[in-house]
């Protein structure tokens, strides 16, 4: 049996819609063996069935392989469902992994972030989930283009989670079919200058930085209190706040950690519940459990 780690993953990154994302500490974590017949264990009976996105990316990448056999699995799920920290991404991610760990380790990292891009639909999740740390990713003409970037350890990152859902198809459906090209250009100047100033752990350009124009004016519907949660962070510690992924969960970027006057204020929200968690940048992806310590797979 081979036990394999994935983390969270944190989309967009206020401008960089659909391109940018980031690896935190908050971790799924999978027992898997090859078994007569398909078994899932875990704490949450819905993910113990056989639609369940690790067992698609297991048989599609058995497909590639030329493998076709059944699992045990048991499922230690950490990473709360559709809140916008790459919940579908990991159990891609691990299903692929543990096939390709179980027959051989045939496929590389990049290969397997083009089957788990190609179930999710899109790479945002996906690369900083295999890869590690920040990346940018793209797709052109059926090719992805992945690449890390360095970013400062000055940095604290807070995810800010709501006792509510928000589905990626709602998120979707919300946002305008086209925007002004104004909006546009602004936008990308926005995602370029995040990322310098995550590299150069410069706040103030940071804080400038971080204002979306192409889905966070939508998506802020969809998330109850976000201007009011937005508003405590930002009024009581400097950083910058922004949706992660598609909602609900927000992610507060900060060189120190949230005030404890603004995580009681926080925490006393109701209808829905809040919980903030302090999470560190994940910088190894996915990773298999060997000799009792994670090592990051190949």
């Amino acid at each position: 049996m081979i036990e394999i780690r994935v983390p969270a993953t944190s989309a967009n990154m206020g401008p960089g819609f659909d391109c940018l994302g980031i690896a935190l500490s908050k971790y799924n974590t999978f027992k898997v063996e090859i078994a007569e017949s398909l078994t899932i264990e875990g704490d949450d009976e819905s993910y113990c069935k056989e639609d369940n996105l690790f067992v698609k990316a297991y048989r599609r990448t058995g497909e590639i392989l030329g493998i076709y056999d059944s699992i045990h699995l048991i499922c230690d799920m950490q990473i709360p469902f559709t809140r916008g920290l790459g919940s579908s991404a990991a159990l891609s991610a691990a299903g692929a992994c543990a096939c390709n760990m179980l027959h051989g380790q045939r496929l590389s990292r990049m290969q397997l972030l083009t089957v788990v891009a190609n179930i999710e639909g899109h790479p945002d999740n996906a690369a900083p989930c295999i890869f590690g740390g920040m990346t940018a990713a793209m797709s052109q003409d059926g090719e992805l283009f992945v690449r890390q970037i360095p970013v400062s350890s000055d940095f604290r990152y807070t995810v800010l989670i709501p006792d509510c859902e928000v589905s990626t198809e709602s998120a979707r459906q919300i946002l305008p079919q086209s925007i002004p090209l104004k909006d546009a250009a602004e936008n990308s100047a926005h995602a370029l200058m995040l990322v310098q100033a995550l590299q150069s752990s410069d706040l103030s350009l940071l804080k400038a930085s971080a204002h979306d124009l192409l889905h966070e004016p939508y998506r802020k519907k969809l998330i109850p209190h976000f201007n009011d949660i937005k508003k405590i962070c930002t009024e009581s510690t400097d950083g910058a706040f922004f949706i992660s992924g598609s909602g609900s969960t927000c992610l507060f970027i900060s060189k120190s950690s949230l005030a404890s006057s603004a995580l009681y204020e926080i925490q006393s929200l109701s209808d829905p519940e809040w919980l903030a968690e302090e999470l560190r940048i994940d910088h190894m992806g996915i990773q298999i459990r060997k000799a009792d310590t994670w090592q990051a797979i190949i």
